[in-house]
Order: structure tokens, then C-alpha cells, then sequence
């Protein structure tokens, strides 16, 4: 049902954006247009919760603090291609050998944001696109216990708004629903063959905007 939910809302907002793009408002100025910064790059720091049950519950962290990398891209009216890096790691000891078991996932999204209307300083946003993610488990010392490795496409559907400090730099808060899935070949505890590597992420980014 959340992947239904999280599908429907990201098609929705592509559609959003594949319309505005195709029929630009008629009533926008040549000169709002050309004022606009053509790039955003910057850093984050965010609240990552992973939605897969079976990680949170055996590296026993319910959610991450992860930094991360994005920039953007300004293409048309208020609308920006946008693309983000970050890592998600954790580690815990087996609970018989106690051998150190580490999990590692490096999260990429490409997608586009759309900015329907500046507020003052803010400039309210939503956006959609995609996920690709690599993974790797890796157990140390323990030569009978093999992890898991692999890589996952997903997509994801976000909004914030932009906070605009000065002419060259605005600040960033947003909350993103990912919907990344992998099939494992072999099941889990619980039986299950997925491992839902997606979640929610909610941060404050600072960028340079020129």
C-alpha cells in the first residue's frame, strides 16, 4: 500500500512537471526568468530512516545522520534538474561469533524539482525521479558467513522549500519518501526475499546558488 502511495504521488508530480514544462504560464516575466540562478550545489546533513525491518532490528538503529552532496541544474521556468550523493553505513557484531558484520549502501537520485512560487525568501517546492543504489554486506573474520551484495533501482517524491540568505547562498529543508526495493537470493529470518533499502529522509542543506 505505501509503495502504491509513494508510485502514485511521484507519477503525479512528473505529470505536474511534464505539463508546466509543456505549457509554460502565460503570465510570467522574461526578466523573473533571466534573474534566476542557473546552478545549486552544495552540502546537507539529514535524518535517514530505512524502511527494511530486518536491518533496523539487527543493527539496532532506528534511524541514521548522514551527510550528503547535491546540485542542480536550472532548465526552464522554475523548474530544475536536481541530483544528490550520499552513504548509508552501519554495523553491528553477529550474535554468536560476534564477528563484525557492516552494511554499506551508496544512494544516488536524479530527478527534477519544480519552485511554483516565491514567498518572500521562500521558494516552496515539489519534486519526483529516480533511485539507484549499491549495497554490500560484508561479515570480517568469519570465512563460513558470506554477506550480501548487489544493486537497486527505485524512485522518489520529496518537498521543502528554499530559503534564500543571500544573493549567492539560500539554505534548503525538505522531507523525501523513497521507494527502493532488492530481491535477495535468499530469504531473511522473517522469510521475506526483499530488502527494502528506500525510507524517509527529512534535512537542512546550505548551498551556493550562482
Amino acid at each position: 500500500m505505501k509503495k502504491t502511495i509513494l508510485l502514485s504521488y511521484a507519477g503525479a508530480a512528473l505529470f505536474v512537471l511534464g505539463s508546466v514544462l509543456a505549457f509554460p504560464p502565460a503570465a510570467l516575466a522574461q526578466d523573473e526568468e533571466v534573474s534566476q540562478p542557473k546552478f545549486r550545489v552544495g552540502f546537507y546533513w539529514e535524518g535517514f530512516k530505512i524502511a527494511d525491518k530486518n536491518l533496523t532490528n539487527f543493527f539496532g538503529n532506528f534511524q541514521k545522520n548522514l551527510p550528503g552532496i547535491e546540485a542542480s541544474y536550472h532548465i526552464a521556468y522554475n523548474i530544475d534538474v536536481w541530483t544528490t550523493f550520499r552513504v548509508f553505513t552501519d554495523e553491528t557484531l553477529t550474535p554468536i561469533d560476534q564477528h563484525v558484520d557492516k552494511f554499506r549502501s551508496t544512494m544516488t537520485s536524479l530527478g527534477a524539482i519544480y519552485r511554483p512560487v516565491r514567498l518572500s525568501v521562500f521558494e516552496p517546492f515539489v519534486g519526483a525521479g529516480a533511485e539507484l543504489y549499491f549495497y554490500k554486506e560484508t561479515i570480517e573474520g568469519a570465512e563460513d558467513l558470506s554477506g550480501t551484495s548487489g544493486s537497486a533501482l527505485g524512485v522518489h517524491f520529496q518537498v521543502g522549500s528554499y530559503i534564500d540568505i543571500t544573493t549567492f547562498l539560500s539554505a534548503k529543508l525538505y522531507a523525501r519518501l523513497n521507494s527502493v526495493n532488492a530481491t535477495l537470493a535468499e530469504a531473511t529470518p522473517d522469510g521475506s526475499t526483499t530488502l527494502k533499502l528506500g525510507g524517509s529522509e527529512f534535512g537542512l542543506a546550505l548551498l551556493a546558488r550562482f
